[in-house]
């Protein structure tokens, strides 16, 4: 049997077997077949690990706004429905997650830290945070959800990455629209604007 490794060896930067590991049609799908990852911890497609290829094609797949956090490094990559909460945060595919939110790094760390440590999901309820969507700026509210990523390893399972997951509605006055205090924990209590190519 022919090894598709070395048929993308010769068609020289393994975009060929990029577009079989990594599924989708999103925009951002064929950005992150197409990047250049052998200047990240990742390297090349064609040597990511099964764990890292099924929890990407998930998060390319979702329909919510999703992001995966990956390595020691906590390399951040994103779905299409991301990309406006970036707002003009250049160049943020295959960045470490604390350098793109460097403006908020306590508040961030603090949030992904606690799964990543502990195994155990954690969820924040009703986040307030602003973003500008078609010109204007709005306040929303967001349910976040931070799930460990479990690998085999040689020295037993770890936890290597974080699938996080949000959900976005409008901004509502009154008793029903206030906030849990722990807006301010969050990675996303800050104003966003969007950018072409975050």
């Amino acid at each position: 049997m022919d090894d598709p490794r070395a048929t993308d060896r010769q068609n020289g930067n393994g975009v060929g077997l990029a577009s079989q590991r990594i599924r989708g049609t999103g925009e951002m799908a064929d950005r992150i077949r197409h990047h250049a990852w052998d200047q990240t911890p990742f390297g090349p497609i064609v040597g990511w690990p099964s764990e890292l290829v099924v929890a990407v094609n998930l998060m390319l797949s979702s329909k919510l706004i999703t992001c995966l956090i990956w390595g020691p490094e906590r390399i951040l990559l994103y779905n299409d429905l991301y990309r406006p909460l970036l707002g003009t945060k250049p160049a943020s595919l295959g960045e470490p997650f604390l350098e793109v939110w460097r403006e908020i790094r306590d508040q961030a760390s603090a949030i992904i830290s606690e799964p990543m440590k502990t195994g155990e999901a954690n969820l924040f309820e009703r986040v307030e945070f602003r973003i500008v969507l078609d010109g204007q700026l709005v306040e929303r509210i967001c349910t976040l959800s931070n799930n460990p990523i479990w690998v085999e390893t040689t020295d037993g399972p770890k936890i290597l990455g974080l699938f996080s997951r949000f959900s976005i509605s409008p901004k509502r006055n009154g008793r029903n629209g206030s906030c849990e205090k722990v807006k301010r924990s969050s990675p996303l209590s800050t104003t966003a604007a969007p950018s072409p190519q975050p």
